[in-house]
């Protein structure tokens, strides 16, 4: 059995969730759920950007890091580096931001690894956390890109 699988099983026990409740609240079909939870497969980075948004669980847990089961809403707040980073991200214009994006999107895991290395000297442990925070930032990116663009076909037709 997979670690996916297995933080998967104990994230419903715990939030009291059916595999069927979850599947309402994500759009996730059911059988996919049951796979994933019996270990067949193992979910996609989306899918489990949306499986730990529904379940208010911090999605490096699901991929199987060593970080606790928290709601996502506390995730950014549990590292001060990671407030002063994200301080500092806001303070950059709406362009600098987006080719801070545009350049993490070609190679993700170097270049954000990179970024960390420049921006502090702390323990492989942070670097792996920033790295799932900046993953799932951009996977929610990528998400409200494609509603915009859906959004903007759907009015021009």
């Amino acid at each position: 059995m997979n670690i996916f699988s297995e933080r998967l099983k104990i994230a419903l026990s715990e939030k009291n969730m059916k595999a069927s409740e979850l599947s309402e609240l994500t759009g996730i079909s059911k059988s996919s759920i049951s796979d994933w939870i019996n270990g067949r497969y193992e979910a996609k980075q989306d899918k489990i950007f949306l499986i730990a948004k529904a379940l208010k669980i911090n999605e490096g847990y699901l991929l199987g890091l060593d970080v606790p089961m928290t709601e996502v809403e506390n995730t950014p707040n549990s590292h001060p580096y990671i407030e002063e980073t994200i301080k500092a991200i806001k303070q950059l214009t709406l362009y600098q931001q987006e080719q801070l994006l545009k350049l993490t999107r070609y190679n993700l895991d170097d270049i954000s690894l990179e970024i960390l290395e420049i921006l502090s000297n702390t323990d492989e442990n942070f670097k792996k956390d920033m790295l799932v925070y900046t993953k799932f930032k951009y996977l929610e990116y990528e998400k409200l890109e494609e509603e915009k663009n859906a959004d903007s076909r759907n009015t021009a037709g």
